[in-house]
């Protein structure tokens, strides 16, 4: 049984909380994911989310910059590397290049003591495999500008 109106996230306005957050997305996978929010019931994961939005807020009041940034879509650039033998172009390097740079500040962002302070948003970053030679290889060959 639907206690709600069907209409009711169009009189929440909530698709015009959608469009606003999409124009603040860095990349179409943010975009994508924006675009693909419905609105929560299951306590715990509203909770948990409150928390995340709670410390990423904590650092910008404490003017504590977390590296984020723009960046540009490489999983085609990840799914063609999958091929023996070929190639990425320039362009595909530099992409790569800087998103391996973002994630390389993260993981510099999340000293001992931010770790504890920023404990939620550690655990989001936590998992994500960096690889620092990677990044060196790259950068023996190409640097942001190209």
């Amino acid at each position: 049984m639907q206690l709600q109106p069907g209409d009711i996230y169009e009189k929440l306005e909530f698709d015009k909380i959608i469009s606003l957050m999409e124009t603040s997305c860095y990349g179409e996978k943010g975009r994508e994911a924006v675009n693909a929010i419905k609105p929560l019931t299951d306590l715990t994961t509203i909770t948990r989310l409150l928390l995340e939005v709670d410390e990423y807020k904590r650092t910008l009041e404490k003017r504590d910059h977390f590296p984020i940034g723009a960046y540009q879509e490489v999983s085609e650039e990840l799914r063609m590397l999958e091929i023996e033998g070929f190639v990425l172009p320039e362009e595909g390097l530099q992409k790569l290049n800087i998103l391996l740079l973002f994630v390389r500040d993260m993981f510099k962002f999340f000293n001992p003591e931010r770790k504890e302070v920023y404990e939620v948003l550690y655990n989001i970053v936590r998992p994500v495999h960096f690889n620092e030679e990677l990044l060196q290889a790259i950068e023996k060959v190409i640097d942001e500008d190209g």
